[in-house]
């Protein structure tokens, strides 16, 4: 049995990096091994160093870190070396690491935004293993040199189902209501303007789960504002589960995602999904998956007019071996076999 070290920016919140984390959490408890919480935020779970959190731009409490996985067999480090946004942390944490056990999970890479440009390549040592959520990623970090395990974000396929009715029943929403619904929190690359413009174009409520975070809340106000239909935030109260069997259609027209996790919650949900362009959405067309186009609104019109079953099966049957949560634990194993656990 090891002990771990589940390590990021933030954890236990409702970004996908933190969802993410939690599931290899739970999936290394499954195995037997103690896991352990490293974040600068997080509720009362989390072990928190100073100076870790994606704003706080400062100091880091190096001591508290190092006192916090000193008794560590291996440290996941979640996107924390991946995306620098706080770039203090991200070099106390590789300069903590150096020399031991560690596996690097790469949601997102420094090459997406031009304010972490500067940090790429990233940083890499020979008693790390590097791990990247999907194919592009993997790819970027072998043209510079770093070798990297695919393991695809996981999910639960076959959770229970509730109809369309009672999730309705139990959000208040009429049955006779076009809902559009975007599972995300509210950031600029999510592209909310593109998601309101379909939702318009089909007349449907738009349904905008997450908060605004990274300065978009007045952003988002004024988007919100000058909206020509029903607006509907928040889900209050959770699941999420729930806000997609009340749905009639996903939106994800992001122009950038390390993954995009409503992707395979919308084919679990057995709803139809809007989806953008960016490289991991065309990765997932290329491999036979089928989405409705978020460019394309008209299309999105067709699907309410003429729904198409055969598309959302055909997507879950694919899904099936490449996302299913029950195949975590065993890839887990793996990694941690390379080293001797």
């Amino acid at each position: 049995m090891a002990s771990l070290a589940l390590l990021s920016f933030r954890l236990t919140g409702v970004d996908g990096v933190s969802i993410e984390a939690a599931k290899w959490a739970s999936a290394f408890e499954g195995l037997g091994h103690q896991v352990r919480l490293v974040a600068g935020r997080g509720d009362e779970r989390v072990t928190k160093i100073p100076g870790l959190d994606l704003g706080d731009q400062g100091h880091v409490d190096e001591h508290a870190l190092a006192d916090a996985l000193r008794d560590v067999d291996v440290v996941v480090v979640d996107n924390l070396l991946s995306l620098p946004i706080n770039r203090a942390a991200s070099e106390a944490v590789a300069r903590a690491l150096r020399g031991r056990p560690a596996i690097i999970r790469h949601h997102d890479l420094a090459t997406d935004r031009p304010d972490t440009a500067s940090w790429w390549p990233p940083p890499t040592d020979e008693t790390w293993q590097h791990v990247a959520i999907s194919p592009p990623v993997a790819e970027a970090l072998g043209d510079v040199g770093i070798h990297a395990t695919l393991i695809w974000n996981h999910f639960d396929l076959t959770p229970p189902l509730l109809s369309r009715q009672e999730a309705r029943d139990y959000f208040d929403i009429d049955e006779s209501t076009t809902v559009f619904l975007q599972p995300t929190r509210a950031i600029p690359r999510k592209n909310i303007p593109q998601a309101i413009h379909i939702a318009q174009s089909c007349n449907a409520t738009y349904w905008l789960t997450g908060p605004a975070e990274d300065g978009y809340q007045a952003d988002l106000d004024q988007i919100l504002a000058h909206a020509s239909i029903p607006i509907r935030r928040g889900i209050d109260p959770d699941p999420i589960s729930m806000a997609y069997a009340a749905c009639d259609v996903v939106l994800l027209p992001s122009t950038r995602e390390g993954f995009g996790n409503p992707i395979v919650e919308s084919i679990a949900q057995d709803r139809p999904l809007a989806l953008g362009h960016f490289p991991v959405a065309q990765c997932l067309r290329n491999l036979g998956f089928r989405f409705l186009d978020a460019d394309n609104p008209e299309e999105v019109a067709a699907w309410l007019a003429h729904p198409d079953p055969s598309m959302l099966e055909a997507n879950r049957a694919l899904a099936a071996p490449l996302f299913d949560i029950d195949g975590l634990e065993k890839k887990l194993a793996g990694v941690l076999a390379e080293f001797g656990f």
